[in-house]
């Protein structure tokens, strides 16, 4: 993966895995998430995940990639325009780090393993809704075994201090993604949307500000009226709008509902796996992983991780590799 690579050896050969389109072959095949070799492309690194694609056709040609392009690069080609492609090559590249990235912080947390115990889980706050647990086991999460219901009216000093105990373990949790390289993106969950915030932000990480919010906000509309239509049919679906939206698979969940229309309006297929900060001794509770119904029988596109702090969400990934001065490994616990 692209997060693997040395940051050193990434900008060393950067301008040469993606040449300028004078470079080109006259039939050139762009690739969005790996290099293009040609016989004039220098050595990678033995130990380099490219090196392998330098070696198809002994690196005399470029095999045919042309289904991994991007639309963008794909408009640039048959335009023939310099500028666009050199451009699309650019957006290609820096796509595949973000995927990278995510996808490192998605195994690093082993989203995929469901092995954390249930009665591991932290409570969620008093004044949220709650999570029960029904007859879940190891193989399947509780996330995948939540029920939805309004919690009962509680006192604000008891809700203040639970809130309170948590903002320790997420402090610690938050050292523990340092110290493994990851970190996460904060957000100011307007609207009770955090948890469409910790989705787009890594999705379309160019929005930012009033244009981060509005194209959140236009996503909890439509949301909203998805399910006002679900509602029709079926009248316990509880009324959501302006309440805030949770990363579970109960029968009246929002999660599907949700990624079901990022999606669509993204042209993705995104599994997301959520995590909270661990009791004890355990650094991490995995919830499971959760994905849209519509799409769960395809291949996903997107590995992304959420961080359930009980109360808020926020999405997690690796440390930008052309910012990081300091090896994780290297840093102080």
């Amino acid at each position: 993966m692209l997060h693997d690579l040395d940051k050193s050896s990434l900008g060393e050969h950067v301008d040469d895995v993606l040449p300028s389109f004078d470079q080109m072959p006259d039939k050139p095949h762009m690739l969005a998430y790996a290099p293009v070799y040609t016989s004039a492309t220098p050595a990678i690194a033995q130990h380099s995940p490219l090196c392998g694609l330098q070696q198809l056709n002994g690196g005399r040609r470029a095999p045919d990639y042309s289904r991994f392009v991007t639309r963008e690069q794909q408009d640039a080609i048959s335009t023939g325009s310099h500028d666009e492609l050199n451009a699309a090559n650019k957006s290609a590249l820096a796509e595949a780090i973000r995927r990278s990235r995510q996808d490192h912080a998605f195994r690093t947390l082993a989203c995929d393993d469901d092995a954390t115990a249930v009665q591991d889980e932290p409570s969620r706050p008093a004044g949220t809704r709650a999570h029960f647990q029904l007859e879940a086991t190891d193989q399947r999460p509780l996330l995948e075994k939540s029920v939805e219901c309004e919690p009962p009216e509680v006192e604000r000093s008891r809700r203040d201090s639970e809130l309170s105990g948590q903002s320790d373990n997420n402090q610690a949790f938050r050292r523990h993604l340092e110290r493994n390289g990851l970190e996460s993106i904060p957000n100011s969950g307007s609207g009770n949307n955090c948890a469409i915030y910790s989705l787009v932000q890594q999705l379309r990480p160019h929005l930012q500000g009033k244009a981060l919010d509005d194209e959140v906000g236009e996503i909890r509309a439509r949301y909203d009226d998805a399910v006002d239509e679900v509602r029709r049919s079926q009248p316990n679906r509880p009324n959501e709008r302006g309440k805030m939206l949770f990363f579970d698979t109960g029968s009246n969940s929002s999660a599907s509902t949700l990624l079901d229309l990022i999606n669509e309006r993204y042209d993705v297929n995104v599994k997301v796996g959520v995590v909270q900060a661990g009791l004890g001794d355990a650094d991490v509770v995995r919830l499971g992983t959760v994905r849209g119904s519509s799409t769960a029988n395809r291949d996903y596109t997107h590995r992304l991780v959420v961080w359930d702090q009980l109360g808020h969400y926020e999405a997690v990934t690796a440390h930008d590799p052309t910012h990081l001065t300091t090896p994780p490994s290297l840093m102080r616990a």
